[in-house]
């Protein structure tokens, strides 16, 4: 997952910073789909990985609860079937549909997974009196 990425974040790096004069002008969105051609692949598998180790944690955390892991496999296998969809019509109109669904559930599922992990330790391991001094210091942060 740390290699992935790493070049990921150095590929990223590499078509934002290369020919910096052809952001003075327009481009043709055509061109820039195709610089960026690799990037939507490497994404999608990276946050596959990533939903991956966060939803075992989450299932470890409660207990490993057979309801937690059901919906975590639905969740996660509409999740990365919409990314790979919208990774093969990347030159077609669908492209549009499916990329913002795609990132829309990547958020909405990484919010609910790690609020649900975070509930289980407010919950549970914090006594009612520390709960708003460890309220505080998370708005600190």
């Amino acid at each position: 997952m740390f290699a992935l990425s790493t070049a990921d974040t150095a590929y990223t790096i590499r078509c934002s910073t290369t020919d910096l004069i052809d952001l003075l002008r327009p481009i043709d969105l055509n061109t820039f789909i195709v610089r960026m051609r690799p990037k939507p692949a490497m994404f999608v598998t990276n946050n596959f990985i990533a939903d991956i180790l966060l939803f075992h944690r989450c299932y470890v955390i409660w207990g490993r609860p057979k309801i937690l892991l059901l919906i975590s496999l639905v969740g996660l296998t509409a999740d990365t079937m919409w990314g790979w969809l919208a990774v093969g019509f990347s030159k077609n109109k669908v492209f549009n549909i499916l990329h913002p669904m795609y990132l829309w559930s990547v958020f909405a599922l990484n919010v609910a997974v790690t609020a649900a992990a975070g509930a289980f330790g407010y919950f549970t391991l914090f006594p009612k009196g520390l709960r708003v001094a460890y309220l505080w210091s998370i708005a600190a942060l």
